[in-house]
Parts: structure tokens; C-alpha cells; sequence
């Protein structure tokens, strides 16, 4: 019964993960872990910047007039007598 067969491809994204997780952890060990984490930080950085989603933007909508609500109970929108040029 083969339970814990492999793939050549599985095989090798099984050492490839090893051998970039042991490398990662020389890495800190070597460097420090403040200097790594400054990085890691300014990386994040700098991908929030790249990645940034169009929604984000802020749009500019003209003003809207004052509301005003009459006794019926619906609300009037007045126009403003302010002109925008």
C-alpha cells in the first residue's frame, strides 16, 4: 500500500521549501533579528505602495446644499447659492 507517494515535482517543492526556510533562519541568525525585521517592514512598505488598490483614491465630489426636512417627512435637498467655478 502506497500511502506517502511523491510526485518528482512534490519532491523537489519539498527540498526547494527546506532549503529556503533553513536559509532564511542563517539568514536572521547572521544578520540580526532587529536588521531583518527593519527590512522585512520597509519590504511591506514598499509592496502596500506598489500594490495599492485603485479604490483607494480619494474622488472630490462638489458640495451638495443644505438638507432640509419638511414636516412630511422626506427630505429636500436645497440648491446651494454658492457657485463653483
Amino acid at each position: 500500500m502506497r500511502l506517502y507517494t511523491l510526485s518528482k515535482r512534490h519532491f523537489v517543492l519539498v527540498f526547494v521549501v527546506f532549503f529556503v526556510c533553513f536559509g532564511l533562519t542563517v539568514f536572521i541568525g547572521i544578520r540580526g533579528k532587529v536588521q531583518v525585521w527593519i527590512l522585512l517592514s520597509f519590504l511591506v512598505l514598499l509592496l502596500q505602495r506598489f500594490l495599492a488598490q485603485p479604490s483607494c483614491t480619494h474622488l472630490l465630489s462638489p458640495a451638495k446644499g443644505p438638507v432640509v426636512r419638511p414636516p412630511s417627512g422626506g427630505v429636500t435637498l436645497l440648491p446651494s447659492h454658492t457657485a463653483r467655478a
